[in-house]
């Protein structure tokens, strides 16, 4: 875990590459699991996750954490 301005950040997540994930399903179990490593490990209790959009992220937040989901929003 890294800290910056009050907030902490699981550096783990710049390690994990899921880019090559194509097989249906396999991304989201990927995140899953490591999701579930972050909670086990460090007790993270997320009241909401802001996302952008990422369907796979959603699954596996919901799998680990039923938290609310914010999703980015880009005006044009």
């Amino acid at each position: 875990m890294a800290e910056h301005n009050n907030a902490g950040f699981p550096l783990s997540y710049c390690l994990l590459m899921t880019a090559t994930a194509i097989e249906a399903g396999r991304r989201k179990s990927a995140l899953t699991a490591w999701l579930k490593c972050i909670h086990d490990k460090y007790e993270v209790k997320l009241v909401f996750m802001h996302v952008n959009k990422d369907m796979a992220e959603i699954r596996a937040l919901k799998i680990i954490w039923n938290s609310k989901i914010s999703l980015c929003w880009w005006p044009l």
